[in-house]
Order: C-alpha cells, then structure tokens, then sequence
C-alpha cells in the first residue's frame, strides 16, 4: 500500500502523478503495476446524473486532452438481461461508466483501476484495465458491473492519470488506495 485518498473539499478531478512530478506516487522504477483501489467514489451533481471519465497527465503534469484516447468496456446491469458495450478511438477522453452514476454515498464506483507497465515509456502505449462495480442513479439503486481497458496512443511519456465526472465534483467521503506491485 503506497497511500490512500479520501476524498474531501468537493475536488474537480482527482489525480495521481508520477513521482518525479510534486506529489507523484506512481513511482515506476520501483514497481511494475499500479491499482487504484476505488471505493464509494461518486459525484455531487444535483440532477443525479453523471458519467466518470478520465485523462493521462503528461509529463509537466497537464491533463492531455488531444484526441488519441481509446477505449472500450462492457456492462451488465442487474435487472437487464443484455449487456452493454461502449467504446470510442481517437477521444479526448475515455469514459468508465455506461449508466448514469448516483450522487448518494454508497451509489458510486467501487473496484479497480490498473496501470500497467511504464508510464515513462517511449516505445509502447500505456495499458490500463479497469474492473467497477457501480450503482446508478435511479430511485431503486441498481447494479451494474462495468469492465474495460484505456489507453493512449502515443509512445509519448505520460506523467499520470485523472479522473472526473462530466457534471459536478467528487462527493466527499470516497476513497482512492494505490497498491504498487514489484
């Protein structure tokens, strides 16, 4: 365990750098892979409706929101029998949740984000997967399991990932741990 979040102040976006960068605790030198442990991460939007995006810093730690995001996930809600699939290539962003998410404590993202690999890398994209469970925001909350990958397409060093929602801020009281693997 290399530290953990709890949300607070109602953030904007929520980040984590490399450690060459102020703050960074992503220090790939030492470990192979990254989780980013989510738990009860949600929003604030008033309307209840809000989808959880995310953007690679690069190396001055700037959000990088050019158009060479790919992604994809799938979903399955518990109630639908069909699943979900989304997926976009050259965005400006990548998104992480099919249905909207709810803004109450215990209606957020819980599970796992996963970097894989060097983000310093100048001879391969960076790879990440990403594994939530997520209850959304209609009156009954509903389950739903979202499963997918991120990446940027470019062998450009990256300084980092955030993440953030497309309407509101962070809720305060989630938590974010990042666990380092050697």
């Amino acid at each position: 365990k290399i530290s953990t979040t709890t949300i607070s102040g109602n953030p904007g976006e929520v980040g984590f750098k490399i450690s060459s960068l102020s703050g960074g605790v992503l220090d790939f030198s030492t470990y192979r892979k990254f989780e980013l442990q989510f738990e009860d991460v949600s929003h604030n939007h008033s309307s209840n409706y809000s989808n959880f995006y995310g953007r690679f810093f690069d190396t001055s730690g700037n959000a990088i929101s050019s158009s060479n995001y790919n992604f994809a996930f799938i979903s399955k809600m518990q109630d639908n029998g069909s699943l979900y699939n989304n997926e976009g290539g050259e965005q400006t962003e990548f998104r992480m949740s099919r249905d909207y998410v709810g803004a109450q404590s215990q209606r957020g993202v819980t599970g796992t984000f996963n970097i894989f690999g060097s983000m310093a890398s100048t001879s391969t994209w960076t790879k990440t997967d990403f594994d939530f469970n997520v209850t959304n925001h209609d009156n009954d909350s509903k389950h739903e399991r979202t499963i997918g990958f991120a990446n940027y397409e470019s062998t450009s060093a990256l300084g980092g990932v955030n993440f953030y929602w497309n309407q509101g801020n962070f809720r305060n009281g989630g938590k974010i741990t990042v666990i380092g693997y050697k």
